[in-house]
């Protein structure tokens, strides 16, 4: 069943299908759900799969677009539309944004699957970097800007949160933990 909801000022589409413990599969950056097509069938669970701002066929409202905003929306739409906790898929930005759903609201997110997602800024690539600080290039006229206005400052100075800073303490402390304890799994010597 497909359908629209509003779900806080973003005319948000969705698809819904079959039964069972309920699955959000979050599409990839420049795509929407049609990109999950291939994998719908062998999937056979109950699931939804919703379309973020800017993307598909959800339009885009003014403002940023934000991993924040898209996971405030991934979480009015699995309070809204869901009804409570789900799994949650994410592939590239889904993967980010399916990555902030749990730490926001880890009530909402049973199980995650992260695929492709970028869990620190050094992981994009020269193009990405550039693209940062240039409007979008290309075919997709609607999604120009969007790479701009996702990293420009909020109104007061502050930054919405992106996966680097989230990544950030992480790393510290697993490079910490990795220096101060031996790994009996890895010899050197090789």
């Amino acid at each position: 069943m497909a359908g629209y909801e509003e779900l806080g000022g973003v005319r948000t589409w969705y698809d819904e299908r079959g039964e069972g413990e309920p699955l959000a599969l979050l599409h990839p950056g420049g795509a929407d759900a049609r990109a999950w097509a291939p994998n719908l069938d062998a999937l056979a669970a109950h699931f939804f799969t919703p379309e973020r701002r800017g993307h598909g066929r959800t339009p885009d409202v003014e403002g940023p677009i934000t991993y924040e905003l898209m996971a405030a929306d991934t979480i009015a739409f699995l309070e809204g539309v869901v009804g409570g906790p789900a799994h949650l898929v994410g592939c590239s930005a889904g993967a980010n944004v399916a990555l902030l759903v749990p730490l926001r609201r880890p009530d909402l997110a049973r199980r995650t699957v992260l695929v492709s997602g970028v869990f620190h800024r050094d992981g994009v690539g020269p193009r990405c970097d550039r693209s940062r600080r240039e409007p979008a290039r290309g075919p997709r006229p609607r999604l120009r800007g969007a790479i701009t206005r996702r990293c420009r400052p909020l109104p007061g100075g502050e930054r919405e949160a992106g996966t680097h800073e989230l990544g950030r303490a992480d790393a510290r402390r697993l490079r910490a933990e990795r220096s101060s304890e031996p790994n009996p799994g890895h010899d050197r010597r090789r």
